[in-house]
This record gives C-alpha cells, sequence and structure tokens, in this order.
C-alpha cells in the first residue's frame, strides 16, 4: 500500500478536493478529498502505475478470486482502468497453470458510455455452453460502470460469474450490486488503506477527520 501512495496513486487535498467520475452524473456532489488513480501511462488517462505494480495488483486479486471458489472461462476488463489489470490477471493465472481467455470490451460509439464486447471474441464453445466471465476493476465508488460492463456481456451471450476490484472506496457500489445477486469482492478495503496511511504517518489527524467527514456524508 505504502508503494502507492509514494508513486502519487493516492493523493490527498482536503482543501480543494478532487472531481470523480460520479460527477459526471451528480455534479452537485461533494469533492473528494482523496483521489486514487491505479493507471498506467499507457492509458489515455495517464496514470503512475507500472507494468510490474499492475501484475503485483492482479495477482491479489487471483488470490481473491480462487479463495471464493468462483468459477469462470474468461476474464475481461472494465474499459479503460479495468483492461491492464485483466490482462496481468490471466498473465498471473497462466503462470499458475490456469489457462483463462481474455475478453475485451469497449465503449459501443464515441458519444455513448455504453460498452459492448469486442466482436472479435466468440460468445460460445462447442456444445453450446454459456461462457462464465469474471469482471476486473480497479475500484469501485458506485455501480453504475460495472452494471453498464455486465449489460454488455450480457448482450454478447456472456454469463457474469462474478466482479473482483482492487479497492473498494465504500461508497455504496459494492453493496448495491451484491444486493442485486452479482457476487462481487474487493482486495481491501477504503478504511483499511487510510488506517494504513494515517499509522504510517502518511496522513495527518486533520487529514483523516476530514476524510472520514466526506466518507461518511
Amino acid at each position: 500500500m505504502k508503494t502507492l501512495f509514494d508513486k502519487g496513486a493516492i493523493k490527498i487535498d482536503t482543501k480543494k478536493g478532487f472531481r470523480l467520475a460520479l460527477h459526471d452524473k451528480d455534479p452537485q456532489a461533494p469533492l473528494s478529498p482523496i483521489y486514487v488513480s491505479l493507471r498506467t501511462p499507457a492509458n489515455p488517462k495517464p496514470g503512475p502505475l507500472q507494468p510490474e505494480h499492475v501484475l503485483t495488483i492482479a495477482a491479489e486479486m487471483e488470490r481473491v478470486a480462487e479463495k471464493a471458489g468462483w468459477k469462470f472461462d474468461c476474464v475481461a476488463g472494465i474499459p479503460r482502468a479495468g483492461t491492464p489489470f485483466a490482462e496481468a490477471f490471466v498473465e498471473v493465472r497462466e503462470k499458475l497453470g490456469k489457462k483463462t481467455c481474455l475478453i475485451r470490451m469497449k465503449k459501443a460509439s464515441t458519444t455513448s458510455r455504453a460498452l459492448r464486447v469486442d466482436s472479435k471474441y466468440v460468445v460460445r464453445e462447442p456444445g453450446d455452453h454459456r461462457l462464465r466471465v469474471l469482471l476486473i476493476d480497479d475500484l469501485i465508488t458506485k455501480a453504475d460502470t460495472k452494471w453498464r460492463a455486465i449489460d454488455a456481456l450480457r448482450r454478447g451471450g456472456y454469463e457474469v460469474a462474478g466482479i473482483v476490484v482492487y479497492l473498494d472506496r465504500e461508497q455504496g457500489g459494492l453493496q448495491a450490486l451484491s444486493r442485486s445477486g452479482i457476487p462481487i469482492l474487493a482486495v481491501l478495503k477504503f478504511s483499511e488503506m487510510l488506517d494504513f496511511y494515517h499509522s504510517s504517518g502518511l496522513i495527518s489527524d486533520a487529514q483523516m477527520s476530514t476524510i472520514k467527514r466526506y466518507l461518511g456524508a
């Protein structure tokens, strides 16, 4: 976790705050005093993580999915932040002798927020087996992008086996999906990460109080 902070993947600004994806839908939502960017420089919205960091996080995701006992045939990253983690997830499983196919998704159009499965990928195996897909993403705040990915897979003829994210921002998204019957797990909770940074002296008492007030809003 400290590596994420040192690399600038976690930023704190309790005065100005940060805009999040949820502000596209709700511009009046309070700005976040903490910003998380688990993206790589190759992403259209560049971030600070290098491939080795992504691989380490993907290995943690794989362990969580394996421990849950979920059965899945393929893995799909939710564009765009989740895509590198899905690719690394497949790489981790291949090293463990667990062959897993990769499904890619992209925006349905340049003007739409809807997603679709890349047409290069088949939706069924011989015997008409409905492929089970594990969705991968960097984090969850609300559930909007996750539902768009779920809808895209279902329209493509896939079954959603579950969702694994690295970080749960604990702002309702994980609970909303769980209530709807979608299995979802997070490697790390936001509160756990904050407690670690606070106890390590990376977040001051005042900053911690501001962040907790925001999360409780």
